[in-house]
């Protein structure tokens, strides 16, 4: 692990003479309407300072790392007042940061992992997903680095380093993506730091500006085509209906690994729980039926609905479940074998999206289909435009203009 990349150990700053506060006064500000409107206006233009009725002191009123400071300033001169809250709020923004690099209010990135996966992380649909990313950022970070040390430098070094990484460390599957890396780098660490600020108050004084952080890359818009899906049919074997079971249903690879469990016949549904949580309803069409017939006929699981037959070892000849892990494997070796390249399980999804699309039209019934929450995610991830949908219109378009064009001389022909 690169040693150089964990943050610089900080010795305590020098010892300073602590600011003369005044005692924190709470102050009820009057009720009136008039006076409520004139004190709004002052804090505005004042820097949150403002004079009370009945005090010739003015008050002040701000922030700092999620805390809130107010009390008389004990200054009856609104330029005084100002410039003695703009030191006030300095001298808490000085002790934020003395307090973190003393490591007195911070928190160890091992201790903020492990409270984050305790309350909400393990009840994600991708649990394990956040443990594998987390595992990468404490090796490369450090387990006991406080989380107010984590800066916008790092961020970016952390970027960069994932960035130059190739998928799963082989060279010959090219570099991690720059979605990935936007989504287990940037908006992990935004996820926790952010869970750190608002619910447990820790102060990070340093928190990087994680928008700036984010990859800008091109949206992957690949899609299975005719010839491909009939190229994978003829080598595919036994994996060849749960690849026709994610193309007629559009579900996630982690989602079509369905249990006889969900499966509704009387409903006539597959139930499913997708990202998120939510709940979501696939119909049992006549070929998705088949599909399950024949999976029933070929020798049930007790569980789990897709199966292979195993070609290797002692247990060879025999089926057993297809696991999450052994799908994408097994479809890499497929797409080599049937000569398909920069393929991925996720495009079969796509895929399906887009053919609803173009068969139908009807962009809300393939959010629906998708389950995706709004239209617009649909449109924007999911629809795209091809060559031949633009063919298609344009056929479509010279037919309507010709029948315009008819309808308009027999107009003239009548007259």
């Amino acid at each position: 692990m690169p040693r150089d990349f964990r943050p610089f150990a900080r010795g305590p700053p020098a010892p300073t003479a602590k600011p003369s506060i005044p005692k924190v006064i709470r102050v009820s500000k009057p009720e009136t309407h008039q006076s409520r409107k004139r004190e709004d206006e002052d804090m505005s233009e004042s820097h949150g300072v403002w004079n009370p009725q009945n005090s010739k002191f003015y008050y002040c009123s701000f922030t700092v790392a999620g805390n809130r400071f107010n009390g008389s300033t004990k200054l009856a001169s609104k330029k005084e007042a100002i410039s003695f809250a703009r030191r006030w709020k300095e001298s808490e923004v000085e002790k934020i940061k003395k307090a973190a690099a003393d490591g007195a209010v911070s928190m160890t990135l091992i201790d903020a992992v492990t409270r984050f996966m305790r309350e909400v992380g393990d009840s994600y649909v991708k649990a394990e997903d956040y443990d594998i990313g987390f595992d990468w950022l404490i090796d490369k970070i450090g387990p006991h680095t406080p989380l107010a040390e984590i800066d916008d430098d790092m961020v970016a070094r952390l970027v960069a380093l994932r960035l130059g990484e190739h998928r799963f460390g082989r060279p010959e599957n090219g570099f991690i993506s720059k979605a990935t890396v936007n989504l287990r780098v940037v908006k992990r660490l935004s996820a926790l730091l952010g869970r750190a600020r608002k619910n447990w108050k820790v102060p990070l004084p340093a928190e990087p500006r994680w928008k700036s952080h984010l990859t800008p890359g091109q949206r992957r818009v690949r899609t299975m085509t005719v010839a491909e899906e009939l190229a994978f049919e003829k080598v595919a074997g036994d994996f060849w209906p749960l690849v026709l079971f994610i193309l007629l249903s559009g579900l996630r690879r982690r989602d079509a690994l369905i249990r006889w469990s969900q499966v509704d016949y009387e409903a006539n549904v597959i139930r499913v729980k997708m990202k998120g949580g939510r709940d979501h309803e696939v119909v049992i069409t006549a070929e998705i039926r088949a599909l399950l017939d024949a999976e029933a006929a070929a020798g049930r699981h007790r569980e789990f609905v897709w199966q292979y037959t195993r070609q290797c070892g002692e247990l060879s000849g025999r089926r057993a479940p297809i696991g999450y892990a052994a799908a994408m494997h097994r479809f890499r070796r497929i797409c080599r074998e049937a000569g398909i390249e920069n393929l991925t399980l996720h495009d079969l999804r796509r895929t399906a999206g887009e053919r609803m699309y173009r068969a139908t039209g009807d962009i809300a019934a393939v959010s629906k289909f998708l389950g995706h929450t709004s239209i617009e995610l649909t449109q924007r991830y999911y629809v795209h435009v091809i060559p031949d949908d633009v063919e298609l219109r344009m056929i479509a378009t010279a037919y309507a203009r010709q029948v315009m064009r008819e309808r308009a001389l027999a107009r003239e022909t009548i007259h």
